[in-house]
């Protein structure tokens, strides 16, 4: 899958159905108050706890730059 720059990838609190790698881009996670609190780049994975543990996702996944 490709994003563009500002598209928001899951939301906070949803249902975790998939573990995201990332061939290229960066991404960040914004907690409520729309302060990040982690960054994803080139060659990452994200995701995966929540998916492996089957709980609700923690934060809000948003791409900063062209990602795919």
């Amino acid at each position: 899958m490709s994003y563009e720059r500002g598209d928001q990838i899951y939301m906070d609190g949803e249902e975790s159905d998939a573990i995201y790698f990332i061939h290229k881009g960066e991404v960040k996670l914004f907690a409520e108050n729309d302060f990040y609190f982690a960054i994803f780049k080139s060659g990452e994975t994200f995701g995966d706890v929540d998916a492996h543990c089957g709980i609700p996702r923690n934060g809000t996944a948003k791409v900063t730059t062209e990602s795919c």
